[in-house]
């Protein structure tokens, strides 16, 4: 099942290595991964258009950004495991 929010899954594609950290990165970016040249997360605040230019801004040589609905069970997830990591 997909919900309509603001949250949305997000893949950016870059044309080299991500050399920087989770911790450099907007809190409202959820479940935060890197593979290479691939930065995938939640972004829990999502608008159209402009969040593309916020990462932009927080990225160079962007090559491809992907955005897509969140299924209810990764919405509930990555908003849990965000709590408790704040928690800690």
């Amino acid at each position: 099942m997909k919900i309509p929010s603001k949250l949305r899954a997000t893949l950016a594609m870059l044309l080299a290595a991500i050399g920087t950290t989770a911790a450099m990165l907007p809190d409202d970016w959820l479940r935060v991964s890197t593979d290479g040249n691939v930065l995938e997360f939640i972004d829990s605040r999502f608008k159209d258009g402009d969040s593309q230019e916020r990462l932009q801004s927080q990225l160079s040589g962007i090559r491809r950004i992907d955005v897509e609905p969140v299924a209810l069970r990764t919405v509930f997830t990555s908003l849990a495991r965000a709590v408790r990591d704040r928690a800690a």
